[in-house]
């Protein structure tokens, strides 16, 4: 047991966040780190409802009690496992604050009807938008099952593409998995894609090879025990990473779309990909961002 390790954050919700526990309780154990298990309590500790708010935090600790019990099911006893409960209901400045002292932070995304969404936001956007560290969103329902391990990478261009494959690599290399780098194009036009020739489509994917081969095979070189391909689909991006989502145990995405400026929230793409994917999304942090993030002062499985 590594207790000086940044710890995996995991945010539970009133319902436990089940997937949101498997998914950390493993990357946990896998990556030999603690876990911290958070619910922030969203709602104001005033008089005039003391009895609500009684109930409430008699709520939210079984919630905690039970995602901790479940975690450590998971993993058979062999991480730290702590908790807390804050009871302010800044959500979001709480997890950011305690993720960017740790490894990762591990949310459950929840399904729900997009005007909701509207009203209520997404944690997950705004949290990425402001984290140093990883931000893996699980799908509610979500369990690792008997799937082939594969880790998915996402690349949209050559610039982002160096630190996207790393991640990919170390997930993919404590999970004894194989890694398959997609990237996609697609003509925004009226045509058919069948009416696209075929020359034309050939040029394409040997342009793409041509300049993100050398860079996959560069990171290669320091996972050599790791298999992992290069692949190029014709495909509206979205629906062929959601595509990619149904054969892959995780997704890393990159956290900005390469035609917004640094610091903006998530694009279109990995917003669908969020929405809709059938497996944990993981979305690196920026790397001007990370550049900033250090693990000296960090979370390592004690009570804060």
């Amino acid at each position: 047991m590594n207790e000086h390790s940044p710890a995996v954050l995991a945010c539970v919700s009133l319902d436990g966040a089940p997937s949101a526990i498997e998914y950390a309780a493993r990357e946990a154990l896998l990556a030999n780190a603690p876990l911290h298990i958070i619910h922030v309590l969203r709602m104001p500790a005033v008089d005039a409802y003391a009895g609500v708010y009684g109930g409430a935090i008699e709520e939210a600790d079984t919630a905690i009690h039970d995602a901790v019990e479940r975690a450590r099911t998971l993993t058979d006893d062999r991480v730290a496992i702590t908790a807390e409960r804050v009871d302010d209901g800044a959500l979001i400045s709480h997890l950011v604050h305690r993720a960017n002292r740790g490894r990762l932070v591990v949310l459950q995304h929840r399904r729900m009807s997009r005007a909701r969404r509207l009203v209520t936001g997404s944690t997950v956007n705004a949290v990425a938008a402001k984290t140093t560290v990883p931000v893996v969103s699980v799908p509610e329902g979500w369990t690792c099952g008997n799937r082939e391990s594969v880790v998915t990478v996402g690349i949209q261009d050559a610039q982002e593409a160096p630190g996207l494959l790393r991640a990919g690599f170390e997930e993919a290399k404590i999970r004894h998995a194989r890694l398959a780098a997609v990237h996609t194009w697609w003509l925004d036009t009226d045509w058919e894609p069948s009416s696209l020739d075929q020359e034309y489509r050939a040029d394409r994917d040997a342009s793409t090879r041509r300049e993100l081969g050398p860079i996959l095979d560069a990171v290669h070189q320091d996972y050599p025990g790791v298999r992992a391909s290069l692949e190029v689909w014709n495909a509206p991006p979205a629906d062929a990473l959601l595509d990619a989502a149904r054969e892959s145990e995780v997704l890393i995405l990159g956290r900005r779309h390469h035609l917004l400026p640094l610091g903006s929230h998530l694009g279109p793409v990995a917003r669908a990909v969020l929405a809709h994917g059938d497996c944990p999304v993981y979305l690196t942090p920026e790397p001007h961002r990370a550049e900033h993030h250090t693990r000296g002062s960090n979370i390592s499985g004690v009570m804060y």
